[in-house]
């Protein structure tokens, strides 16, 4: 396999190029033309900003929360977590962030790769860091959402995003899931 960078305008199965909803209208006629270029960076800036501002957003509505101190009455969570990080000794709390997150990113890896691997058996081939970026993504959406909804949906939609594979994808899925 010969893998090169995904774009949303090429097959990555087969290396052709995809026509895209604005080639297809330009297509229809031609009262339908493209967007200019300076519209597509600005809407990619604004993208930008609606994830950072959401992603913060979510963040700080979760750390306020409040909680029960233990005494009866409720503190916001992120005082909570720093009142009880000062507790501990640092030697032995560094000690299990690395610990467990070398496990947990072992455990991430893995799971992309039997991505990638259950994908390679239907035919599709999507680079690691492709794979890594699509699930890191789906991983923060199913943060929000019941189960691994938000995970396999996005995984799903950028499988087909990219190659036009839509069952093939499924199919891949499935066979994870079973």
């Amino acid at each position: 396999f010969a893998y090169h960078t995904a774009r949303p305008h090429e097959n990555l199965s087969t290396g052709t190029p995809k026509r895209s909803a604005v080639e297809t209208a330009v297509a229809m006629g031609p009262s339908i033309s493209a967007p200019s270029q300076p519209r597509s960076s600005l809407r990619s800036a604004a993208t930008f900003v609606v994830k950072l501002v959401l992603t913060v957003g979510v963040f700080w509505l979760l750390l306020r929360h409040p909680i029960d101190a233990g005494d009866g009455h409720k503190v916001p969570m992120w005082q909570a977590i720093r009142d009880h990080i000062a507790e501990m000794d640092p030697s032995t709390f560094w000690t299990f962030v690395v610990l467990a997150s070398l496990t947990k990113l072992v455990g991430i890896l893995a799971s992309m790769y039997r991505w990638q691997l259950l994908l390679r058996g239907q035919g599709i081939g999507l680079p690691f860091w492709h794979i890594f970026g699509s699930f890191l993504i789906g991983r923060f959406i199913g943060t929000f959402m019941p189960s691994t909804i938000g995970l396999d949906g996005y995984k799903l939609y950028d499988a087909y995003r990219f190659t036009g594979k839509g069952v093939e994808a499924t199919t891949a899925t499935v066979v994870e899931k079973i």
